[in-house]
């Protein structure tokens, strides 16, 4: 599945989504800013309750606005009893994860490879 963030008609943000091992991967492809935020925290709507894994490889840049739409996406997954795990990020996202906290708030790791098997949770219908 593919859906596109968009301002004034033109896209800000990719947004890709499979499924992989027991998980829904969430693929961002661009920037995470003040233009596509609120779009890309509506990803997580539909998966919540469920395994997701947000791959940010492809995210050169993450604002405050990005970072708060990422907070509120693992909040609205979790709250409804799901997982949520962070791959991919560039050293410069991973400095900001680690100045905000946000480490401490969800698992921020390296690969999907090193993301476990999901305990119970399943992906959306």
């Amino acid at each position: 599945m593919r859906g596109q963030a968009q301002t004034g008609g033109a896209a800000v943000v990719d947004v890709e989504q499979r499924r992989e091992g027991g998980w829904t991967v969430v693929r961002p492809v661009g920037d995470l800013d003040r233009f596509s935020s609120v779009a890309f925290q509506q990803e997580f709507a539909d998966l919540a309750g469920t395994a997701v894994v947000v791959d940010l490889a492809e995210v050169p840049f993450v604002d405050s606005a990005g970072l708060g739409a990422l907070v509120a996406g693992v909040r609205t997954v979790r709250g409804a009893g799901g997982d949520v795990a962070v791959v991919g990020a560039r050293p410069a996202l991973r400095r900001l994860f680690d100045m905000t906290g946000l480490d401490h708030f969800v698992r921020v790791l390296s690969t999907i490879d090193e993301v476990a098997a999901p305990a119970g949770l399943e992906g959306p219908a």
